[in-house]
């Protein structure tokens, strides 16, 4: 009787845990107005990390434009109906849109790990999105440890189950005035100078 009540409880804990994965509102950033569904490896996570992937090294030249500048267009995203994910480790060196995969494939199913050793990017840009379908795999998820740190971030398998739900157009300023902490972020980073960072807080004032 006590091990069918700890059964009970543990099913009662996935399905709670399923359903703040799959209900959780997230962000996607672009600087594409109108999109309608989402590539294979889009990026979808919190608020203040979609932001940050929206500032390039020309945001700073985007702030001097003022009301000329290009706008960054932030879409509201649910993951309706996915089911099945798999964790993977970030990184700070993770430029190409492969890399989460490359970096983590010991961590991926045992059918795709001899392809992904001995294939090419080329080779994993055709098949692996299939790959990933035929095992009813719809995202990777891992936490933050460089945009938004300890928050979690999605990675887009099956376009199908990540639903946009609205979008909203923001100026360079706007969003820098929601997330002023960026700015001493891209210092550390050597996105900007200090001279830029200081400019920037000026152009804000």
């Amino acid at each position: 009787m006590f091990n069918w009540i700890l059964q009970v409880l543990d099913l009662v804990k996935y399905r709670m845990k399923l359903q703040e994965i799959t209900q959780r509102i997230l962000w996607h950033s672009s600087d594409v107005p109108n999109i309608k569904k989402f590539h294979f490896l889009s990026h979808v996570g919190t608020w203040a990390a979609a932001v940050e992937r929206s500032l390039q090294k020309d945001f700073f030249t985007d702030m001097l434009a003022g009301d000329q500048a290009s706008k960054t267009y932030m879409y509201q995203v649910n993951m309706d109906g996915c089911n099945k994910g798999i964790q993977v480790l970030d990184g700070p060196n993770f430029s190409e849109k492969w890399d989460h995969i490359y970096y983590n494939t010991h961590l991926m199913p045992q059918e795709l790990q001899p392809f992904l050793r001995k294939s090419s990017y080329d080779d994993w840009g055709k098949k692996l999105p299939g790959m990933f379908r035929k095992l009813g795999i719809d995202f990777l998820w891992y936490h933050n440890r460089i945009e938004s740190p300890n928050s979690r971030s999605y990675i887009v398998l099956n376009p199908n189950c990540f639903k946009i739900m609205g979008v909203q157009a923001y100026t360079p300023r706007e969003i820098l005035l929601a997330n002023p902490k960026v700015i001493d972020l891209f210092v550390r980073r050597g996105v900007w100078t200090k001279w830029q960072a200081q400019k920037v807080r000026d152009l804000l004032r």
